[in-house]
């Protein structure tokens, strides 16, 4: 189900609320041994991030498969991250 909040109490009011209820979340008593309370969503958001910037690895069997296949085909294949 999808809700629009500017049915019910506007975009920015719902933004607000949302990021003070993250902000408590955080800020909650921590498990021993535990460094970061996460929100739903942060762990991917920021592999995300990490593949967008250092790009996504591969498996050595994955890279050399892909060297294979590109040279059946006669494309360059150059797996600088390999």
């Amino acid at each position: 189900m999808a809700l629009d909040p500017d049915c019910f109490i506007g975009r920015e009011e719902f933004q607000r609320n949302v990021d003070a209820y993250i902000e408590s979340i955080k800020g909650s008593a921590k498990a021993p041994g535990t460094e970061e309370i996460l929100v739903p969503g942060e762990p991917e958001y920021r592999t995300e991030q990490q593949f967008l910037t250092e790009g996504i690895p591969l498996a050595p069997n994955t890279v050399k498969d892909l060297g294979v296949l590109a040279k059946s085909l006669g494309i360059p294949f150059l797996p600088d991250k390999a």
